[in-house]
């Protein structure tokens, strides 16, 4: 495993080459603050001068393992900068690396959000209370879902087509064989049903959707503005795909308590 001398010896490397324009350029506070099987995460300040004034910016080192580190890599930065670009509470991606260079495994940087997440202070909090935040939670799900969606993807044609069903069964498709690659078919016939009665629903048009939303993907900041986190298996669907699946999450995990 990389030391953390070595990634901040690493990072103070890569950002003065990155960001020229910031003089006498260090890195400071560097600490470890997420490991696993999604992504190792990292919290630092970078310390700088700008026309001679001493300035600074709190932000966050995400490095990606895995087979298919750079897909999400990538995924997750696009995604997060046309978000933002859009003015959707997201944290500002700075720099993308999508090779190997420096840390051995692609890499995000981005702005760090100095706050607590919505799942924790939930929690914590009086019902009514509560109840604000999970009208704020509600707002940012159908607010996602209502952006234009073509901005997210190359090819929107792809995605506006009358046979709205063979777009369908071409993504149970490839679901199914994901978990074929696994050698796993006792989902078989969950995707027969699904093909069997995909005619029978009318699909709603395409939304940019997470794929993982819930209370603990929402970070709040110190003044309380929310930030979604954790884009990287974002997708334009259905949004129907998203809202079922964070029902099943907050079902799963939270139901009790919410």
């Amino acid at each position: 495993m990389t030391s953390e001398n070595e990634i901040q010896g690493k990072l103070l490397t890569l950002c003065q080459k990155e960001f020229p324009s910031r003089e006498n350029l260090g890195i400071v506070n560097l600490s470890r603050i997420g490991e696993g099987w999604e992504n190792d995460v990292y919290s630092f300040r970078m310390d700088y001068e700008k026309g001679g004034q001493p300035e600074s910016q709190d932000l966050i080192l995400r490095i990606y393992p895995g087979d298919d580190a750079h897909e999400k890599s990538v995924r997750e930065f696009n995604v997060m900068k046309r978000l933002h670009g859009a003015t959707f509470p997201v944290p500002e991606v700075l720099l993308l690396g999508s090779d190997d260079i420096p840390f051995g495994k692609p890499f995000v940087i981005m702005e760090k959000i100095e706050g607590r997440l919505m799942g924790d202070v939930f929690f914590e909090s009086p019902r009514t209370k509560r109840r604000e935040l999970l009208s704020l939670f509600c707002k940012m799900f159908v607010d996602l879902h209502k952006l234009d969606w073509k901005p997210f993807i190359d090819d929107p044609s792809s995605h506006i087509t009358e046979d709205s069903d063979a777009f369908m069964k071409k993504k149970f498709s490839k679901w199914q064989d994901y978990f074929h690659s696994f050698k796993k078919d006792e989902f078989d016939p969950v995707f027969d049903w699904l093909n069997q009665r995909s005619l029978s629903v009318r699909w709603s048009r395409p939304s940019l959707i997470h794929w993982d939303y819930h209370p603990w993907n929402v970070l709040l900041r110190n003044d309380g503005a929310p930030f979604i986190i954790d884009w990287t298996s974002a997708e334009v669907l259905d949004f129907r795909f998203d809202l079922a699946w964070t029902l099943l999450l907050i079902r799963t995990h939270a139901h009790r308590r919410m």
